[in-house]
């Protein structure tokens, strides 16, 4: 009647199959990511949160075998204990850099292709420049704000798992998850990455439509995660070449997917700051090859970060990703900080996940120019 379609709503809702000792949820709670309503999630049956409420069915089939057949139990992937496992020893880490990282400084030859400067908050330009690892083009697109001066901080900002399903990079903007960091007057920098919305046709079927991306110890997954921190270094170089940045103040932060090559790119690049980790964290399921692996990069970690994330949160779980996400960390412990929010996998839209990713930036990058 109103336009409107696939809301999530109120609350999540409980369901009759099971996965291991848990049941599985369907659709999403107010606060929940729009994929929850396509992904579904599970959780201790006991679990009573706010967020949680159940489905009612009306039962017309007689047919006991069909019901069984949807009373069938999923079966969940392994998690491993990360916080007792051994990451590669320095040596095998350094030939991980030697040999996966290391690219020629060839010629950037950017190419500004577009500039929109209809908004009132910030400036867009779409440039284009040479890949470290092919001689593929790649887009970046930065936001200069309009209400401070240069040199500007950039924050490079490493998308969620919606950047694989635009086809079109020309799509996107700010939205109100990420808008507010361009208002307190920092630069955005997003660069497509690789596999990710025009860069991402091998990924997809002969109609177009997008293969469901799971994480495997394939050579595609591998260069999935590889090849972002390659991207994230190629952009600092061309950072360096412009006179409105301060690459002295770069920071990151990793939403969701993003999270989890940020953890390796900000290992493996000494030129980053500043680190924001928003409903992400380590690996906790192992089954990526160890040179993709960010249980083994991050140790490496060393600069300021933040871990915001939901009390709730099934993709990022207390237990099994958050906790031990900061004990690894290899952060001073007074520089590393864990932020829990009551809810879901989208606490990065409430007011409080904003105001202290700000203060964050502010702590550790001083202030903007005025």
């Amino acid at each position: 009647e109103h336009g409107t379609y696939d809301l999530p709503g109120n609350v999540r809702e409980w369901c009759w199959t099971a996965v291991g000792d848990e049941r599985c949820l369907l659709g999403g709670a107010w606060n929940d990511h729009r994929y929850s309503l396509q992904t579904g999630q599970w959780n201790d049956p006991f679990d009573r949160s706010g967020y949680n409420g159940f489905r009612c069915i009306k039962d017309l089939c007689k047919d006991e075998e069909a019901k069984a057949k949807l009373r069938r139990e999923v079966k969940p992937t392994p998690r491993r204990n990360v916080l007792a496992m051994k990451p590669v020893s320095d040596e095998k880490f350094k030939e991980y850099l030697d040999s996966f990282f290391a690219y020629d400084k060839t010629a950037l030859e950017p190419e500004v292709v577009g500039v929109d400067d209809t908004s009132e908050y910030w400036r867009r330009e779409k440039v284009f420049i040479n890949c470290a690892y092919s001689t593929e083009r790649m887009a970046v697109y930065l936001f200069l704000p309009r209400n401070s001066a240069p040199p500007y901080q950039p924050i490079f900002f490493l998308p969620g798992r919606q950047a694989l399903f635009i086809r079109d990079s020309d799509q996107t903007t700010l939205g109100p998850y990420n808008d507010y960091f361009v208002k307190s007057g920092r630069a955005i920098v997003k660069p497509v990455f690789w596999g990710t919305f025009e860069r991402g046709e091998f990924n997809r079927d002969e109609n177009g439509e997008l293969k469901k991306f799971t994480l495997d110890d394939s050579i595609m997954v591998r260069d999935f995660y590889l090849n972002w921190a390659k991207d994230t270094s190629r952009t600092i170089d061309y950072l360096e070449t412009r006179d409105d940045m301060d690459c002295s103040k770069i920071s990151v932060i990793g939403l969701s997917l993003g999270g989890g090559p940020g953890l390796i790119a900000v290992a493996v690049e000494p030129r980053i700051r500043c680190f924001i980790i928003i409903s992400s964290g380590v690996n906790e399921f192992g089954l990526v090859r160890p040179e993709a692996d960010n249980f083994n990069y991050i140790g490496h970690i060393t600069v300021p970060t933040l871990l915001v994330a939901g009390s709730t949160d099934p993709t990022v779980p207390m237990e099994e990703c958050q906790i031990p996400t900061m004990r690894l960390l290899g952060t001073p412990t007074e520089h590393k900080k864990h932020l829990v929010l009551e809810g879901g996998h989208a606490v990065y839209m409430l007011s409080k996940a904003k105001r202290e990713c700000l203060a964050w930036l502010d702590k550790y990058l001083g202030p903007v120019n005025r």
